[in-house]
């Protein structure tokens, strides 16, 4: 079996997947008995095979019949993949496609890795979930961690939720760090805009609730999580973006109750997922992510998204999910969250059969002046010009003070934007 394995033994017990329709995490497990393993603060256990010797999943039986519904959904949309790795054994699995994979890593067998939290829950103003967007600020594709606002308090102490050890320190625009801690060889996670203390360097173990250092005083503080055994799907070239972007998990997800559940509480955002969405690609579509043709820009260096000003995004509104937003910037047009006018098209099905499209912008909406839901359009500051070429070029082109465009026409202004 692969790092995709639904369960691998090693030298201290068992590691197994975990998920619970948030995120995905590590749970180790140490070994009960010869036979079994029961799993900590779940409903579940592993069993032993007499035969094989291999460590199965278990569950009880008020768990079995919500396990038994997901399991035949999942043979029932993978019954060939499934079938391939009957036939050729454990080799077989490496051949299952990603969705298969994450099928698997949906069942409930869930156990979080953070007991602590990052500051005290007094001090949490609001949290701002996964995918925000803040092009002016150098994030113009929806962000990859989430903000815990604590306003003007900066005496503070921002303390390790979850144990591992120290692999490196960021330096950030503002002169504070992003300290990056491994659990272990699947999951990490970071904590962004802190001055560390003088102990936490490269290589040093962390315990759970361990000081790291203060918040630097600029109001948020970030925290990402990222499982090696993820793979965003609606990030389709997968070149583009750092391990920490294209495997996020998101973080709230993995803290234990009732800590999970206070939390949540002071997530903005509207409707019952409180975690956020960064993924919002469509091969052959406008919607997601794209960037400029020139310079050609990479996202992978030091795991932090560069080239704000080249890239382009046709997301949705982090506090408002059902309201479309287009993150420009500022090569295209002024940097800025827009909205789009009610008859402009859904980016979601915008293809090359559809030719050019008008886009007729509203706002911007940049935070923290974001429209509420229903809110009347502002006039409109332009119509930005969009039209696939191929599944991975989007040619564009802004037109200023721009109501409406009854026969529109790209210049020699117009820019190509890549995947």
């Amino acid at each position: 079996m692969d790092g995709m394995d639904l369960v691998r033994e090693g030298r201290d017990g068992v590691c197994m997947a975990l998920s619970h329709g948030r995120g995905v995490g590590l749970a180790q497990i140490q070994h009960g008995g010869p036979d079994e393993v029961a799993i900590p603060g779940t409903n579940s256990i592993l069993r032993r095979s007499p035969n094989t010797g291999s460590i199965d999943p278990m569950f009880p039986p008020r768990s079995a019949s919500r396990f038994l519904a997901k399991l035949l959904r999942l043979l029932a949309r993978n019954w060939a993949w499934f079938a391939l790795a009957a036939l050729t054994g454990m080799a077989g699995w490496s051949a299952l496609g990603d969705g298969v994979k994450d099928a698997i890593l949906e069942l409930d067998v869930v156990q979080p890795v953070f007991s602590v939290l990052p500051i005290e829950i007094d001090a949490i103003q609001k949290i701002i979930p996964l995918g925000n967007l803040n092009p002016r600020g150098g994030h113009t594709l929806p962000t990859d961690h989430i903000y815990f606002d604590y306003g003007d308090n900066t005496n503070l102490q921002v303390r390790a939720p979850g144990p591992g050890s120290v692999f490196a320190l960021r330096p950030q625009s503002k002169g504070d760090l992003k300290v990056e801690i491994r659990v272990n060889s699947n999951l990490s996670y970071y904590l962004t805009h802190i001055i560390p203390d003088p102990g936490i360097v490269v290589g040093a173990s962390i315990r759970v609730g361990q000081v790291l250092g203060h918040p630097s005083g600029r109001s948020m503080l970030d925290l990402g999580a990222y499982d090696t055994r993820v793979r965003l799907k609606g990030l389709v070239n997968p070149d583009r973006y750092p391990p920490s972007t294209l495997q996020t998990v998101p973080p709230l997800a993995l803290f234990v109750e009732p800590l999970k559940s206070r939390l949540y509480t002071k997530v903005t955002r509207d409707g019952p997922d409180k975690d956020g969405r960064i993924d919002y690609d469509q091969a052959g579509a406008v919607s997601g992510n794209w960037f400029l043709a020139e310079p050609e820009p990479s996202m992978k260096s030091g795991g932090r998204q560069e080239f704000g000003a080249n890239e382009l995004a046709f997301a949705y509104d982090v506090q408002h999910p059902s309201l479309p937003r287009v993150s420009i910037g500022g090569t295209v047009a002024p940097a800025g969250v827009y909205g789009l006018a009610p008859e402009s098209p859904d980016p979601r099905r915008v293809t090359m059969e559809t030719g050019i499209v008008a886009f007729r912008l509203t706002g911007p909406f940049d935070r923290p002046n974001n429209a509420p839901p229903g809110a009347s359009p502002q006039a409109s500051p332009g119509i930005l010009l969009a039209q696939m070429l191929n599944d991975h070029e989007l040619k564009v082109e802004w037109f200023e003070r721009r109501d409406s465009f009854p026969n529109p026409a790209f210049t020699s202004h117009a820019l190509i934007y890549r995947r």
